[in-house]
């Protein structure tokens, strides 16, 4: 069943597809393909939020490791200097802030997921807008229009879940930053060990 609905769903964006060739378009006049354009640019520049959304998630992996690597060096300073017995209070400023650092990947897939289904959006509305041009070259009846239009509906619903999904993730967020900025408080003043905190971003 779930084939079958894959199959249907390449079918319907295969079919979503407007036959524009280069010679109509040369054909068409300033407005239209001025029109054409700006979708295409729609395109270009939702693919560069999706790229920028790439590299926030490389980033963001990144703080990850570099957490790991601090809290190693945390604890063998705590270690050298016969402080053992605030290792707990450091590992639990650790804790939290590794709970939000997960929070921080999955709002990066979400943006990452929220970036494609823009791109999908933009291309949609691309294709729709060609065909809006054959209909009126004379070239496609206008009842080809609504598939087309259908599919842009589509892709604007998914881009705006994608969104909403990011934004909520971003508000759970918040209670994840509070605990660990409220862990590493309470860490420095129940030790003075401030020193320690070098390692926190």
């Amino acid at each position: 069943m779930k084939t079958k609905a894959l199959i249907l769903l390449c079918l319907c964006s295969c079919a979503a597809t407007a036959d524009l060739s280069s010679e109509l378009y040369q054909r068409l006049n300033r407005e239209d393909r001025a029109a054409i354009y700006e979708r295409e640019n729609e395109v270009t520049i939702a693919q560069s939020r999706r790229d920028e959304a790439k590299i926030f998630q490389a980033r963001t992996k990144q703080r990850v490791k570099e957490l790991d690597e601090q809290w190693d060096r945390c604890k063998e300073r705590l270690e050298k200097q016969n402080q053992a017995g605030r290792i707990d209070g450091a590992k639990k400023l650790l804790e939290t802030h590794e709970a939000f650092l997960d929070e921080q990947l999955k709002i990066a897939a979400a943006h990452l997921e929220w970036r494609t289904l823009e791109i999908d959006t933009a291309k949609a509305r691309l294709e729709l807008q060609k065909q809006r041009q054959l209909v009126k070259s004379g070239h496609a009846r206008e009842t080809t229009l609504e598939s087309f239009e259908q599919r842009v509906r589509e892709a604007e619903r998914e881009a705006r879940e994608g969104e909403k999904k990011e934004l909520d993730l971003r508000a759970e967020s918040q209670k994840k930053f509070l605990e660990w900025k409220a862990a590493e408080n309470e860490y420095a003043k129940a030790s003075g060990d401030w020193d320690s905190l070098v390692w926190v971003d």
